[in-house]
């Protein structure tokens, strides 16, 4: 192919530089356009990938609660069965609160002649002592009575039910005496 530029030499230079200027041109907006699309590939990547690193951190700082957690109740069961036990232990080495010889010699003196004890209970939990016994007559009963409220050393209260003197002989008593 024969070009033909007759133009003359200053119009040439001009068009040369022109034909430059325009191509520069198309190059730097080619550039900045792809330099853009390049930017916003990286950015949208980037933030992606982000995302997913955030997610995963999340991922893994969820599963090792999880396992600590594991630990942790495991570590609790284990240490709720130690205290059981040592609980247990404590309450078998336990020394009872009150001396029952004490309290045993002590209502074998007040029982009057004419009554007997058929049942004696003591409960170290509840701290209290169940008396059931048989008289004579309602007199013994009462004197009985009277005899451990008058033991204040030992008995803080004693309740006697309405029934321990409804009959006049052969009377059925029973008390709940609570200790000090």
């Amino acid at each position: 192919m024969i070009r033909l530029n007759l133009l003359p030499p200053l119009q040439k230079q001009v068009l040369q530089r022109e034909i430059f200027l325009r191509a520069l041109f198309v190059l730097f907006l080619f550039a900045i356009a792809w330099t853009t699309v390049f930017f916003l590939l990286v950015v949208q990547s980037w933030i992606f990938i982000s995302i997913q690193n955030n997610a995963l951190a999340e991922r893994v700082r969820v599963e090792g609660g999880a396992e600590s957690a594991q630990k942790i109740v495991a570590f609790e069961e284990a240490t709720e069965r130690a205290n059981k036990t040592i609980a247990r232990v404590l309450k078998a080495g336990e020394v009872p609160r009150h001396d029952s010889v004490r309290i045993f010699d002590a209502l074998s003196a007040l029982i009057p002649s004419g009554a007997s004890l058929t049942t004696v209970d003591l409960n170290s939990d509840t701290q209290t002592l169940t008396i059931n016994g048989t008289a004579s007559t309602r007199q013994d009963v009462l004197s009985f009575e009277e005899n451990l409220r008058g033991r204040t050393d030992i008995f803080a209260e004693v309740i006697a039910p309405l029934a321990n003197i409804l009959t006049p002989v052969d009377v059925t008593f029973s008390f709940i005496i609570t200790l000090k």
